[in-house]
């Protein structure tokens, strides 16, 4: 990767420039009422099945299907439990838990933008899409009022309740992708590439381009550039796939694979200093991990796991878990070595942060099931088939209805 923690100059009309008007972010207690409704008492996971939301019970029990759209293809629930927000073709909707007030908050880019890989996955289900079209990424902010999301060119905020968008990245050119919020809200990281004008030598392969990771605060508009990619090349070019805030502290989790198959890092960046800190770990054979996601409280991390012995000979696959007070990780294996088919996905931890939520697959076109994985005891439930994109829903809070 090229160099960390080089810092950009200020924005000055992002955030900041709308004082005096009706966003409320980072937490500042707004005018909303408290919403009183009761939570549903059997939504304890919301996955995906064919296109559409479903919920269910946390022992796979009560499974309930919330839209019928064929179309659905990410979804992420608000942090105090009451709402879902999920990507449809070139839009985010939200609902409640419980299915109903279904609607449309923001229209977030134009047809031809790109493909995302979860139209691919709708696509070879047979959903009906009308391509091309683009599966956005965004987050809930804490307050749970605001949604941030990629546009795809910039990274902007709107207001759930109104549909008021804040623009706040002023790219000149290239696409932005995998928006994350920090805990507090007050800071955005996301992705952002750059095209290049070099391409590949194959007409139909894709056009290279330079990945950099940002940090946005969005109280100040300051842009600091965390990763500044390499120049890609046909052996060089490492993606970002996941980004995630925890480790008891501020740091800014972020895994990258090379384009080519290879081994997959996990990289912690303290964001007081900018300092990075290589996760990865090499004691046993080659592991590679990617995808990282926070526990509820930040104190814990998990990442899908692929390791092999020095000559290859034998592999396997599975969950790992990060604990900064030794700084080791635990594995858990769940496929046997030298059984390849099964592979898994989609990791999300339990509120009490003592279950993981995943996908396996076992093979590449099988049927996806959603299983949990016991971090105690290491046993693992399957909960059921034909699913993908498990996410426990967080323990509920009083929030205001915004």
């Amino acid at each position: 990767m090229g160099a960390a923690g080089t810092r950009g100059p200020a924005q000055t009309t992002g955030l900041a420039a709308l004082a005096g008007t009706a966003l409320v972010l980072l937490g500042v207690p707004g005018t909303g009422r408290p919403d009183e409704r009761p939570l549903s008492a059997g939504a304890a996971i919301a996955f995906l099945r064919d296109g559409d939301v479903w919920t269910m019970r946390e022992d796979g029990s009560e499974q309930a299907q919330l839209t019928h759209l064929r179309d659905v293809g990410f979804l992420s629930w608000s942090l105090d439990g009451r709402r879902i927000a999920f990507a449809r073709p070139n839009a985010i909707w939200v609902m409640t838990d419980t299915g109903h007030r279904v609607r449309e908050v923001v229209r977030t880019g134009h047809p031809g933008a790109r493909l995302g890989a979860e139209t691919d996955r709708l696509v070879e289900r047979g959903c009906s899409l009308s391509e091309p079209c683009l599966l956005p990424t965004f987050t809930w902010l804490p307050d749970g009022r605001h949604l941030a999301f990629a546009s795809p060119d910039q990274v902007c905020v709107v207001r759930v309740s109104t549909g008021a968008i804040s623009q706040v990245t002023h790219f000149a050119e290239g696409w932005c992708d995998e928006v994350c919020s920090s805990p507090d809200g007050r800071q955005l990281a996301f992705v952002h590439l750059q095209p290049l004008e070099k391409v590949p030598d194959e007409t139909d392969g894709p056009h290279w381009h330079r990945e950099r990771l940002h940090l946005l605060d969005l109280q100040t508009s300051e842009l600091t550039c965390i990763v500044d990619g390499d120049e890609p090349g046909p052996q060089g070019e490492r993606l970002i796939v996941s980004l995630s805030f925890g480790l008891g502290g501020p740091h800014l989790i972020y895994s990258d694979v090379p384009h080519a198959f290879g081994d997959g890092r996990v990289t912690s960046v303290d964001l007081p200093t900018l300092q990075p800190s290589d996760l990865s770990d090499g004691s046993t054979g080659r592991l590679a991990h990617w995808y990282p996601v926070g526990s509820p409280k930040g104190e814990q991390l998990a990442a899908l796991c692929f390791g092999w012995e020095e000559d290859a000979s034998r592999y396997g696959d599975g969950i790992a878990t990060y604990d900064p007070q030794v700084s080791a990780w635990r594995y858990y294996w769940l496929t046997p070595w030298d059984d390849p088919e099964p592979t898994h996905d989609d990791l999300s931890y339990s509120p009490d942060g003592t279950r993981i939520a995943y996908v396996q697959r076992a093979g590449h076109r099988a049927v996806p099931a959603v299983c949990v994985l016991n971090l105690r005891y290491g046993g693992v439930r399957r909960l059921t088939d034909n699913a993908t994109m498990p996410r426990w829903r967080p323990r509920a809070a009083t929030a205001a209805d915004g």
